[in-house]
């Protein structure tokens, strides 16, 4: 069931990086850029945990100039397997050491191959995992609704950015609802 909890939650950003980002499509990939800097700010706003993955940054290179605002509190860690949850991972480290975390909002790129690996690693771990799909992207857009699929399959809940946002807020009387309203504006 979707019903986000912020003091639970953690934003998982998926190799979203300079070389990977040129085999995108440019346009979807500036729309998927938009809404992932909207989801990352309103998480921020919320005081809700950022973790970034990289994959082989020696050759895809770092993550994308301005996905992050230079004061963005968040753990990186490099991968060099599809999923964010290979044995020894930093990532499975702090969710080992952060019990109260049990949904995971994953975005970034590619749907088909780390999402997809890492949502379905995830579920098997016992988390609840939450795609939005307007912050996940795959070079071919039928990869990208394939893997949905296959995720909403898995019992992966398949949301969207505002949804993710507003679920966690609650309601208008939240002291963050003021900077979530301008994000999404």
């Amino acid at each position: 069931m979707f019903n986000m909890n912020k003091e639970k939650a953690l934003l998982l950003v998926v190799d979203i990086q300079e070389r990977l980002s040129a085999s995108m499509h440019k346009d979807e990939f500036a729309l998927m850029l938009k809404k992932c800097n909207i989801l990352i700010n309103g998480c921020v706003a919320l005081q809700v945990p950022i973790m970034q993955s990289l994959q082989y940054t020696k050759g895809l290179g770092n993550s994308v100039s301005g996905l992050f605002d230079s004061n963005t509190k968040k753990i990186d860690f490099e991968k060099r397997a599809f999923s964010c949850c290979y044995q020894d991972s930093p990532f499975l480290s702090y969710l080992q050491e952060n019990k109260q975390i049990s949904q995971i909002i994953i975005c970034g790129m590619e749907t088909h191959v780390c999402i997809l690996q890492s949502a379905r690693d995830l579920v098997s771990l016992g988390y609840n995992v939450i795609i939005p799909d307007d912050a996940v992207i795959s070079r071919d857009y039928k990869n990208k609704k394939n893997a949905l699929s296959l995720m909403q399959s898995m019992d992966i809940t398949i949301a969207n950015v505002e949804s993710i946002l507003f679920d966690m807020l609650k309601t208008s009387l939240s002291p963050e609802f003021k900077a979530i309203s301008s994000l999404v504006k």
